[in-house]
């Protein structure tokens, strides 16, 4: 008989398939902070839910660093002494509408200690209440660091096309002098095709 050996991440997959995505995302923002774990990342269309910003805003009181791609419309707030100056928010504005649906537990430099999944959810009441959306872990190793690598790294280091929510305003990310311009979106294209 063969037993597969039991981590963290085979756990949640396995509570995963048995909750509801706003219970999911709750229990694992919970046990990260839970696991002093400074980072947390997540890219989503939108993220207006009032129950997840509250936990994003706990997570950040903790002292979780957290960062969040959202392309439209983000009811939370950055900024906020005390509550969200952990938090950072980007959103990348050109020819593709859609974010990557990742969210991501853990250091990006570390695939094994970090829980990574992806699905169709975003962080929106109408998703996490009223449709049936899928979310799942990502395990594999290997995939897991090209999410990281050829998503999420590359997408918060975009100074082309990113725009960085300061309170109630997004300002425009433009190249530091003497850095190379990013554009995450034309690199992805011209890796996978548009």
């Amino acid at each position: 008989m063969e037993t597969k050996k039991r981590t963290q991440a085979t756990d949640i997959a396995e509570i995963a398939t048995k909750l509801d995505g706003k219970v999911k995302f709750s229990s694992i923002i919970y046990s990260q902070q839970m696991l002093s774990e400074k980072y947390r990342e997540t890219g989503v269309n939108d993220m207006y839910f009032i129950g997840m910003i509250r936990l994003l805003y706990e997570a950040s009181i903790a002292g979780v660093k957290v960062d969040c791609l959202v392309r439209g419309i983000c009811c939370l707030k950055t900024g906020i002494k005390g509550i969200s100056d952990n938090i950072t928010v980007r959103a990348i504005l050109g020819k593709f509408l859609e974010h990557a649906r990742v969210y991501w537990f853990g250091p990006l430099e570390d695939t094994e200690k970090s829980l990574c999944y992806m699905g169709s959810a975003d962080l929106m009441g109408r998703n996490l209440d009223r449709r049936i959306e899928v979310v799942t872990p990502v395990l594999d190793e290997a995939l897991k660091e090209r999410i990281a690598n050829e998503v999420l790294k590359l997408q918060l280091a975009d100074n082309a096309r990113t725009w960085k929510l300061e309170g109630d305003e997004y300002e425009r990310i433009l190249p530091a002098e003497g850095k190379p311009l990013v554009d995450a979106q034309a690199l992805m294209s011209e890796k996978y095709g548009s």
